[in-house]
């Protein structure tokens, strides 16, 4: 049977890193990269690999069903789910803007999980990545904020409810466009972008926690945070550092 891996929120930043490091770790599968659009630069990227486009509206939870309509017959190997929204800031929030945001950031993971339980298998894992966002309030995106502390317990939702491992993970403060986005709504406290991390770094930190080399209880039991020297030394280069963004 087929093995697919699905990177949802695919076109830029980190899904992007992550759908191409998967391509180069598992030559086998096909990895599915979802997106609202693709740049012709990442498709350029994206050429010769094995690696399958599918543009579709994120915004919108009855588009998930295209995605199960391509994976007949096939088993899903990893899900991660990229895909975000930053919304309107509290001022400028409109009914819509909420709800569209909450779909992006929660209601769509939730429901796609559940439609893929027939598709996993005993290697399957589920991603997702978590921000202070979801734990506490950052000034000017409280859409953000909200949206991401329901997904923080969609998570919790799917490790009680799922046969599947369900991991979430801090993948630092990386060079993104989505960082001059959030920088933009901070003036007098951005995040220095000359020291962020590098999307592909990133990349490989999540190719090490969807790994064979991390069990499926272990997967499951932390929040991986990219900055947590205890696990550095079991996927980083010789010599390399990871510095936390202040």
């Amino acid at each position: 049977m087929k093995k697919w891996s699905l990177v949802i929120g695919a076109s830029r930043g980190i899904g992007k890193a992550a759908a191409l490091q998967l391509a180069k770790s598992y030559p086998n599968d096909k990895i599915l990269a979802v997106a609202r659009n693709f740049s012709e630069a990442t498709l350029s990227e994206f050429s010769g690999l094995n690696i399958i486009i599918m543009t579709l509206d994120i915004g919108n939870s009855e588009s998930m069903t295209s995605i199960i309509n391509l994976l007949q017959n096939a088993a899903v190997r990893f899900v991660i789910y990229a895909a975000v929204s930053l919304g309107f800031d509290f001022y400028n929030s409109t009914s819509e803007e909420f709800d569209r945001t909450m779909t992006i950031n929660a209601k769509f993971p939730y429901f796609l999980c559940n439609l893929l339980i027939p598709y996993f298998f005993e290697d399957s894992k589920i991603l997702f990545f978590v921000s202070k966002g979801c734990h506490s309030y950052l000034f000017n995106s409280p859409l953000f904020c909200i949206s991401k502390a329901a997904l923080y317990m969609v998570t919790q939702v799917l490790k009680k409810e799922l046969q599947v491992p369900v991991g979430t993970l801090f993948p630092g403060v990386v060079k993104t466009e989505m960082l001059t986005e959030v920088n933009e709504r901070i003036p007098g406290k951005e995040l220095n972008y000359d020291t962020s991390l590098e999307p592909e770094v990133a990349a490989r930190f999540i190719d090490f926690v969807l790994s064979a080399q991390v069990s499926a209880n272990e997967f499951s039991a932390v929040e991986w945070s990219i900055y947590d020297r205890s696990h550095h030394d079991r996927w980083l280069a010789p010599g390399e550092t990871i510095i936390e963004n202040e």
